[in-house]
């Protein structure tokens, strides 16, 4: 099992989930992967990088692992499957990030990005396609 070594468990859960698992050894399983290994790039290459912000009194806690409680969870959303994360850069645009990706795609697993957002959204819904796939909501 994967976990990435500059990522704490609050940071891809909400605030009930992670009282419920932040002991649970397997936790880091819940979560794809291939996201883990790219979040963890991500930040080694632009730096400071916030998904949840629960933790530290800020307002968001649905950016990584959704689920029924969020007003945005479907049973589709990759979201929803651990399979998909919103990241905001402290010193970069998201913008920049994506098209840093889709220079260098080698270099991740990402599957889809979407397009048109001051976040980065990415996920690995199985498109079937070679290329990453940018999409809007």
């Amino acid at each position: 099992m994967y976990k990435p070594n500059s990522f704490e468990l609050y940071e891809l859960l909400c605030k009930s989930d992670y009282e419920e698992l932040k002991d649970n050894q397997f936790a880091w399983s819940l979560f794809d992967e291939r996201m883990l290994r790219d979040i963890q790039h991500l930040r080694e290459l632009f730096g400071k990088v916030t998904i949840n912000d629960w933790k530290w009194g800020g307002d968001n806690q649905w950016r990584g692992l959704r689920n029924p409680a969020s007003k945005w969870y479907s049973r589709t959303s990759q979201h929803s499957w651990g399979r998909a994360a919103d990241l905001i850069f402290e010193e970069t645009t998201a913008e920049s990030v994506r098209q840093y990706i889709l220079a260098n795609p080698l270099e991740f697993e990402i599957k889809r990005m979407e397009r048109d957002v001051s976040w980065l959204h990415i996920d690995y819904f199985n498109t079937g396609a070679v290329s990453i796939k940018l999409f809007s909501a």
